[in-house]
C-alpha cells in the first residue's frame, strides 16, 4: 500500500500513532493478515478479532506535533525516526489495536514505544526514553545512567497529547538526583583523608 494522506488518516491512524499521530510517514507498507473476524451486528468492533503483521521496512517516519515538542523538550535535535524492527504485529481485541512495541533509534537515543489505540480513536501508549548525555551532561549521565524517563501519551489519534507539568517534573527529579549522587561521590572520596586527618 503507497501511503497517501487518505490511508493514513483513515484506516491506519487507527491502528498505530506512528501513521499520523505522532510522525509523519511515507513510502510503502506491506500488510499480512493472519486472523479476520468482525460480527455483522451493531457495535460489531467490540467483538472483532483481527491479527495483521506490518512491514514497515520501506517506510521513513518524520516525527511531528506532539511527539517533535518531546523531542525538543529532551534536547534531541533529529526529527528522523529509526525503527529497529522490520515487522509490527498488531491485534485487535475488545475494541483496542495493540502493537508489539517499537524500538525508535532518534540521533543517539533509543526510545520505546508501546500501547494501544481505540477503535474510537482514543490513545494510550507509553513513550519510554533513556536518559541521554546530551539531556543531563556528561557527569549526570554517569551517574544516572540506566535511568528512564516515562512519558504517558493520552488523547486522541487526532489530538494526542501528554503532561508538559510530568515532563519537567521528571526532569527536575533526574537533575536532583544526579546533584545528590556527585555530593554523595564527593564525600565518599573526601571521607578517607578526613579521617585520616582525625585519626592522626
Amino acid at each position: 500500500v503507497q501511503l497517501e494522506q487518505t490511508v493514513i488518516g483513515g484506516l491506519l491512524a487507527r491502528v498505530h500513532p506512528l501513521f499520523g499521530a505522532l510522525a509523519t510517514p511515507s513510502g510503502r507498507l506491506n500488510v499480512r493478515v493472519d486472523e479476520f473476524t468482525w460480527p455483522l451486528v451493531p457495535d460489531g468492533g467490540s467483538q472483532a478479532r483481527v491479527a495483521a503483521v506490518l512491514d514497515i521496512s520501506r517506510i521513513r517516519f518524520l516525527a511531528t506535533g506532539v511527539l517533535e515538542e518531546i523531542l525538543r523538550l529532551l534536547r534531541i535535535d533529529s526529527r528522523d525516526l529509526s525503527l529497529e524492527q522490520s515487522e509490527v504485529t498488531c491485534t485487535l481485541k475488545e475494541g483496542r489495536v495493540a502493537c508489539t512495541p517499537l524500538k525508535i533509534l532518534v540521533a543517539d537515543s533509543e526510545m520505546t514505544l508501546s500501547g494501544s489505540v481505540g477503535l474510537d480513536r482514543s490513545l494510550d501508549y507509553l513513550l519510554e526514553v533513556p536518559v541521554s548525555e546530551n539531556l543531563v551532561g556528561r557527569e549526570g549521565y554517569r551517574l544516572l545512567k540506566g535511568k528512564t524517563i516515562r512519558i504517558p501519551l493520552r488523547g486522541r489519534v487526532d489530538a494526542p497529547g501528554f503532561s508538559r507539568r510530568l515532563l519537567e517534573n521528571a526532569l527536575a527529579e533526574l537533575a536532583g538526583q544526579a546533584a545528590s549522587g556527585a555530593i554523595e561521590q564527593g564525600v565518599r572520596q573526601l571521607l578517607p583523608s578526613l579521617l585520616k586527618g582525625v585519626t592522626k
